[in-house]
């Protein structure tokens, strides 16, 4: 009980911070904001998850410097990973160098301020929050109470986010992640109605009246993350096996050749509220997301760069009707951004990383009689890597990995400390 009051005690401040202090405080609000950011950080409890992801829900300063501390402490506990992922560890460790040069050029070439040069580099801090949470010694119970309160924080944020600003906008989106795979847990009968069922509903109602290109992305992560939740407690072992496996990458190496290859194929795309669902699909895959792959690949083609080069252009697709654009948003899919940004040896070996993460976690579904709470949080992180991983990169934004790569480095943790025995 002392464990839960104090969690909540924390969950309220970050919510505090989050809600006023980022939002209207300035710099003033961010240096208030910072003990307490720091201190849970430090205090490597699992329980304070859920504070932790809120503090880093606003992409500022201060996730930032939390996610500098997970690195920290990654490298301290090196003795603790298992050999499967210790290669992992010395994946990050030698990419380290590489990245220090590349935050230096930025600041000292580019004149770019400290803060947004080490932000350039949030795609690679990221998977610092998979080993922290996954070090950090707990219970059943604690990782329990932190999976229940994980999806009450982002079904709260979720239904608030409409009604305030943006700048907590992709973590709310994991809300709409998590309502199907609750209505999954309910209808299966492992939880009974209560007020998560109520948020979801409530999270469900705003996605559908809010529906906009982006659904898509939504869409197809709510409904693998309900495919997942319901194999799982039908025990259907092998079809999980394979969702959750290799399988989903190399499908999106086909869908990335089919859409580069034939998106100019595909004229006078017209979009608009009255649009069939094939047709908005149609535009989402070939219209919206197509064009910005080709650019980045045909960027990475012109430059092969092996090293991030610190004064990369922006990108210039060409889209469906034959017009040309020039975009700072990056490639629009997270392999791709990763090469892109960081050079083709960098690029590809993070690339890796990302797919060894996605599949060691995993490897949770195979532990029998898992909470339904904790199959509700693992079933939608691994969901949101594979799927969001095709669509765009917020999974690997500091803002959006505590939940994503977090809650899957807790996934792998439960998994070590309860596999299977043979």
């Amino acid at each position: 009980c002392t464990m839960k009051r104090s969690s909540n005690i924390h969950i309220f401040f970050a919510f505090f911070a989050l809600m006023v202090l980022y939002t209207n405080g300035g710099n003033i609000g961010v240096l208030i904001a910072v003990p307490h950011a720091v201190y849970i950080t430090l205090k490597r409890d699992i329980t304070l998850l859920p504070a932790i992801l809120i503090h880093c829900a606003a992409g500022n300063g201060v996730s930032i410097l939390i996610f500098l501390i997970f690195m920290y402490f990654t490298f301290l506990s090196y003795k603790r990973y298992p050999k499967e992922a210790l290669y992992i560890i010395w994946c990050l460790i030698v990419l380290l160098p590489i990245m220090a040069f590349f935050v230096y050029q930025k600041i000292s070439i580019d004149g770019i301020v400290a803060t947004r040069a080490i932000m350039i580099i949030q795609y690679y801090l990221a998977f610092f929050c998979f080993f922290y949470t996954f070090s950090i010694k707990s219970s059943v119970e604690e990782r329990i109470d932190t999976s229940k309160k994980s999806i009450l924080v982002i079904l709260g944020l979720c239904i608030v986010q409409p009604f305030l600003n943006d700048s907590f906008f992709r973590i709310s989106q994991a809300g709409y992640f998590l309502s199907l795979p609750v209505f999954a847990a309910f209808f299966c009968k492992k939880i009974r109605f209560n007020k998560l069922i109520i948020l979801s509903v409530i999270s469900i109602s705003i996605f559908l009246i809010n529906r906009n290109v982006s659904e898509f992305t939504i869409f197809f992560t709510s409904c693998y993350s309900f495919l997942i939740t319901y194999l799982y407690f039908k025990n259907h072992r092998h079809v999980l096996t394979i969702v959750t496996g290799y399988l989903p990458f190399i499908i999106i190496l086909v869908i990335y050749v089919i859409g580069i290859h034939n998106y100019m194929d595909i004229k006078n795309f017209e979009f608009d509220e009255t649009a069939s669902f094939i047709d908005r699909l149609k535009f989402k895959f070939f219209a919206d997301r197509a064009p910005f792959w080709t650019a980045a690949v045909k960027q990475i083609a012109e430059y092969k760069h092996l090293f991030p080069i610190h004064d990369m252009p922006d990108l210039t697709a060409t889209l469906t009707d034959g017009m040309d654009i020039e975009f700072s948003f990056g490639a629009h899919t997270t392999f791709l951004a990763l090469i892109r940004n960081f050079g083709i040896v960098p690029g590809l070996i993070l690339c890796l990383v990302y797919i060894r993460c996605t599949i060691l976690s995993s490897r949770v579904f195979k532990v029998l009689s898992l909470n339904p709470y904790l199959v509700i949080v693992y079933a939608t992180a691994v969901s949101s890597l594979i799927i969001i991983c095709l669509t765009g990169t917020y999974t690997m934004m500091l803002m959006f990995a505590v939940f994503s790569l977090g809650i899957s480095g807790m996934a792998y943790s439960e998994y070590t400390q309860r596999q299977p025995r043979n």
